[in-house]
């Protein structure tokens, strides 16, 4: 992100001026500029001032052009007065600008050398995903096992619930409920479970790109925020004629992915947040928790356990995530009645009460407004999958 030079009254390099105007002993200049790096920079023994007349103009000024690592980059909006002595010169952020100088008539100008090209500091993309090929949803059983392969792209591989044990490189890991695992492109691994019940999870083919080894070779575990980030990425997925599907996909996907390094990432400052800030993150993560486990939980319950009053309650889940806390509790009941449902153990009548429902009609009801089907008609589908 770069500083419009109007945002700056004045710094040792320039200052803005309000109203341009000829100045006596002063030649204008008008210069058309499509250059993208500078080789050189310009200094004057008085002021000189600048002008953007068209286009984005971008201004590099140093202390000292034999040390570019201390050269400040600006966008000139508007005009400035360069200081005497500064050294400078400017490129074109856009395809092209245009921008007035005025220059003092008996003033010489100075030309330094670069020994090496400058050019604008660009916004590098560090993780590029491009596409993503496929989304499965897996349901395994005890005994599954699926034999080495490897293929020339990424696998991304979410545990919902049971156990999941994959062996990469001849190295063997064991990926529990709400584990996420990142296989690199050409990787040989293999999945098996061998835990007695019913292991859900999923696995996303994808375009990846990125030289961060610490993506690889390793399990993350979800927090809250990256369970809201997956859960999102499943519903866009599901949802029909969605105004730029795919972007948003890609977008969200690549918050997920990148938010999985974000609790050890040492080298990215934190940024200081208000004690009030910290407490809203901190009470909305523990009654999402809460939820989470007890699908059958009510709001008024909630307000008693965690002490808030209903209004607070709703404010804070607005703030979060765009909702009240009563869609956010339908929203688990149907995950886990889904979930209740692949294990192959309970009815549907019986999944109904354990997440919340006092009758079979209203858990019908309430999961085929959310999932489209009925949930008859999605345990059968489980059935053929296994």
């Amino acid at each position: 992100m770069f500083t419009k030079t109007s945002a700056i009254l004045k710094n040792k390099y320039f200052h803005t001026i309000q109203k341009w105007y000829h100045k006596k002993n002063y030649v204008e200049l008008h210069k058309v500029v499509t250059k993208k790096k500078i080789k050189e920079f310009y200094c004057y023994e008085h002021p000189i001032y600048l002008r953007a007349i068209s286009g984005i103009v971008m201004i590099i000024v140093t202390d000292n052009p034999t040390h570019i690592k201390n050269e400040n980059q600006f966008i000139l909006h508007g005009a400035i007065k360069i200081h005497a002595g500064v050294h400078f010169n400017f490129i074109s952020v856009s395809q092209s600008c245009e921008l007035c100088l005025s220059l003092p008539k008996d003033s010489q100008k100075k030309v330094y050398s670069l020994p090496k090209p400058v050019q604008m500091m660009k916004n590098k993309e560090e993780l590029h995903l491009s596409e993503i090929y496929a989304t499965y949803y897996q349901i395994k059983r005890e005994n599954y096992f699926y034999p080495s392969e490897s293929h020339p792209y990424c696998e991304l591989t979410i545990v919902e619930n049971g156990e999941l044990i994959t062996t990469v490189d001849g190295v063997s890991y064991t990926l529990k409920k709400h584990d996420v695992m990142l296989y690199q492109r050409n990787q040989i691994h293999t999945q098996a479970v061998k835990k007695e019940g019913v292991t859900t999870y999923i696995t996303i083919m994808l375009e990846l790109d990125t030289n961060d080894d610490r993506f690889f070779n390793r399990i993350f575990h979800m927090n809250a925020q990256n369970l809201m980030q997956i859960e999102k990425f499943v519903a866009i997925s599901s949802q029909q004629n969605i105004a730029y599907k795919n972007d948003q996909l890609l977008a969200q996907l690549k918050l997920f992915i990148i938010s999985l390094l974000e609790k050890d990432n040492t080298h990215y400052e934190i940024p200081h947040t208000s004690m009030k800030e910290k407490y809203d993150n901190d009470i909305f993560v523990r009654v999402c928790d809460y939820i989470r486990k007890n699908p059958q939980v009510k709001v008024a319950d909630l307000v008693q356990i965690f002490g808030l009053s209903r209004s607070s309650l709703q404010t804070l889940f607005h703030h979060f995530t765009n909702g009240t806390p009563k869609q956010y509790i339908e929203q688990q009941r149907i995950k886990q009645a889904k979930i209740l449902m692949k294990e192959l153990t309970y009815s549907i009548e019986e999944i109904a009460y354990m997440v919340g429902y006092n009758s079979l009609p209203s858990f019908s009801r309430a999961f085929k407004q959310a999932t489209k089907q009925s949930p008859s008609q999605f345990a059968h589908s489980i059935y053929k999958r296994l």
